[in-house]
């Protein structure tokens, strides 16, 4: 009984998410997920004693509307050894109006000597879109 108690939370937690989203939406929105396609590039990076700054500009396609999602993205830093680090990053994003490009800036710590080799891959992840009803 303890068991069947503990999988009833997250399904009411979903339920509750899926009823605030649908409250916020239009009433002719849908709710699409993981549909989003469309491409990324760096426009700036720097890093310092603080860590790696990036703006990146993405642009989502196949959605008329607003869309929630993630940047997945590969590091690859050198350590004072000449060592190579490879680190898998994940960067999310709220509400965004994708009817064009729009800018993530993005804050990553590093390791204490470690120096950017690379940006190996960055990408799409999950997303979600809200966009019109066809009538």
């Amino acid at each position: 009984m303890y068991l069947v108690a503990l999988n009833k939370k997250p399904l009411q937690i979903l339920l509750g998410a899926a009823l605030c989203v649908a409250a916020v939406l239009p009433a002719q929105a849908q709710l699409i997920a993981d549909v989003c396609k469309g491409s990324t590039k760096i426009l700036s990076q720097e890093q310092t004693d603080k860590g790696l700054d990036m703006a990146v500009e993405v642009t989502v396609e196949g959605c008329d509307g607003v869309c929630i999602g993630s940047l997945e993205y590969v590091l690859l830093f050198t350590d004072a050894d000449n060592n190579e680090i490879k680190w898998h990053m994940t960067e999310t994003w709220d509400w965004q109006d994708v009817h064009g490009p729009f800018t993530l800036n993005i804050h990553d710590n590093t390791l204490p000597g470690a120096t950017l080799k690379e940006v190996q891959s960055m990408q799409i992840g999950r997303c979600s879109c809200s966009t019109r009803a066809s009538p």
